[in-house]
């Protein structure tokens, strides 16, 4: 009888430490979310009343899982913006997961958590059809004493161009820890690379992506040093560094400045038929208008001349 009794408080003190080893339920944290895979169509989501394109709703087109998601195209410029409102939520700290796929190159396309007047997102960019990327939110505060009374809204934000298209699938909202918890830190600022023409100002991303300690990432918002214009007179390349909101590390931005490609006509290859057109275009009363004429500014100052026909040749006479 005492075996029994000693075994039976053991197990119940097993059981008692098991419970409470992990306080934060961060390894099995339920999704907090309704229908986050669309396998309820739109359910539980809400599809912005600016939402414009004629494709911008859950389907059976391309799932991540099941056999629904979220679709978007139009053949004409278009917004899109679908989010979910949670409350009831116990205080701590969440990460928002999302997958997606498609052919890229939106203006605009981010996963975004807010709460408490704070708002969290993250950048994504496609890059082909079922090649899918996870994107993440991390460090989402949920506290009753910020106001936020256990709300979050989640969502996507997108601004495309006519036929841009892609869908976004399993969503999760999940609890990782708690308020006084040692939060992720940031470890990386990804650098990023940008091409630019010789005279052309470089466009400069208003966002970066931060890497956290948790392997989440986040975009956070990013102001470049200033740079001398006379970098931008011929080609070459120059490095930009930029503060980063939250944190002590820099961005870096190479920036490759380019003349125009040298394959004029577009055959593939450069040869003596390229050279011919930018001569042609550096003649008298040839006349500088027209896409090959453009095309034959190579230095891009505004009008073809000897210049252009001495970068032409130079590139010729390289081995």
């Amino acid at each position: 009888m005492k075996k029994f009794s000693f075994m039976l408080v053991a197990l119940t003190l097993f059981a008692m430490i098991v419970s409470s080893a992990d306080p934060a339920g961060a390894a099995d944290s339920p999704n907090a979310l309704t229908n986050g895979g669309f396998e309820e169509e739109m359910t539980g989501w809400t599809l912005d009343p600016s939402s414009n394109a004629s494709t911008s709703w859950a389907n059976t087109t391309n799932p991540h899982s099941g056999s629904y998601a979220f679709n978007w195209w139009d053949d004409a410029e278009f917004t899109v913006q679908v989010s979910q409102t949670v409350t009831g939520l116990p205080d701590g700290i969440y990460k928002l997961a999302a997958y997606s796929q498609g052919g890229g190159g939106e203006s605009k396309a981010l996963i975004f958590a807010e709460s408490g007047g704070s708002k969290l997102s993250s950048n994504f960019a496609n890059t082909g059809y079922l090649n899918w990327i996870e994107t993440t939110v991390s460090n989402i505060a949920v506290s009753s004493e910020s106001g936020s009374d256990g709300e979050v809204t989640i969502g996507l934000e997108l601004n495309g161009s006519a036929g841009q298209w892609g869908s976004i699938d399993d969503f999760t909202l999940v609890r990782v820890g708690d308020l006084d918890a040692e939060p992720a830190q940031i470890t990386e600022i990804r650098p990023v690379t940008i091409d630019t023409l010789v005279r052309e100002t470089p466009w400069l991303p208003a966002t970066v992506t931060a890497v956290y300690s948790d392997g989440s990432t986040a975009s956070l918002a990013v102001a470049w040093s200033d740079y001398e214009p006379a970098l931008l007179s011929t080609a070459g390349s120059f490095q930009l560094t930029g503060t980063v909101t939250g944190t002590e590390l820099q961005a870096e931005a190479m920036i490759r400045v380019n003349y125009r490609p040298y394959d004029v006509n577009g055959d593939g290859k450069v040869d003596i038929g390229d050279a011919a057109i930018v001569s042609y275009y550096a003649g008298a009363g040839a006349g500088n208008s027209g896409s090959e004429a453009q095309d034959s500014d190579l230095n891009n100052n505004g009008t073809v001349d000897d210049e252009d026909i001495r970068l032409i040749v130079d590139r010729l006479l390289q081995p």
